[in-house]
């Protein structure tokens, strides 16, 4: 990523759920020590080089690929470690951005090491080019990016701090592609334990943790969400519906469809129709 930074004008950006106050790409770092913290949120991520970061009582060590999230006036000193520290930078605001990032868990200061960068590299130019390439409307466009950058660095945060965690679900994919493939089939829980060689108790207690659910309760909002697709043709019949996502019983399917979405499968039909 070449060097290049930009200071957008606002336009009526700042009525956005996201907004880019500030951005640059591979600047040069210099000695920063704010008390009072700064005006908005910030991400920095280390692209060559290294410094320190100090802020909430902690001193962190930048080097290439760490990055960080600063939330808004929250005091924070950072700077170079002998020599040369490129670093890329965003600052953003936007419509109810505080309950925004209560959200996402970024109340207070994070550090990560991310082991594919790349990935925060490809957004952060999607936002450059959208600014360039429309200086009008490219703060819609960047709007969205942000929430992407957002949501990349919290997924990296979760797969690091629980990558156990992250592995047992990722070990859960092939059983959710069973899943999808056969989902008008029967289904045992037998079925599914024996892809990954586990226990059917041992099954269960995967998805709880990976999906907060149980295996037939995720299979059976899978058929459902499958159901809504067939019952958007006013040609085939509830039963066959029914039949098609893996329910024998035309009853039992009207009462799961009820129970999950509020109103009878005809209901469902008929105001998708009007």
């Amino acid at each position: 990523m070449k060097s290049e930074a930009l200071f957008p004008m606002m336009n009526d950006d700042c009525r956005l759920p996201f907004y880019v106050k500030h951005i640059g790409s591979a600047q040069q770092q210099c000695s920063i020590s704010r008390e009072n913290g700064y005006w908005m949120p910030q991400i920095i991520y280390g692209v060559s080089g290294e410094g320190t970061l100090t802020t909430e009582g902690k001193t962190y060590h930048i080097k290439e690929s760490t990055c960080c999230f600063l939330p808004q006036d929250v005091p924070h000193k950072y700077s170079p470690v002998g020599g040369e520290w490129l670093t890329s930078w965003i600052s953003f605001g936007g419509v109810n951005i505080d309950s925004s990032l209560e959200m996402l868990g970024l109340t207070s200061a994070r550090v990560i090491d991310v082991p594919d960068i790349t990935r925060f590299d490809a957004i952060f130019k999607k936002i450059f080019q959208a600014l360039k390439s429309d200086k009008l409307l490219g703060g819609y466009q960047a709007s969205v990016h942000v929430y992407e950058l957002l949501i990349e660095f919290c997924k990296t945060q979760k797969e690091l701090e629980a990558p156990q965690q992250y592995q047992k679900s990722h070990n859960l994919m092939p059983v959710l592609d069973f899943i999808d493939e056969n989902l008008e089939k029967p289904i045992t829980l037998e079925d599914l334990a024996k892809i990954i060689g586990v226990t059917p108790q041992h099954l269960c207690r995967v998805f709880k943790e990976c999906l907060d659910t149980r295996p037939f309760e995720y299979i059976s909002r899978l058929r459902i969400q499958a159901a809504k697709k067939y019952l958007m043709d006013n040609k085939t019949s509830i039963a066959d519906i029914a039949r098609m996502v893996g329910f024998n019983n035309t009853s039992y399917f009207c009462l799961i469809f009820k129970r999950s979405e509020g109103m009878t499968p005809t209901e469902f039909r008929e105001l998708n129709r009007r």
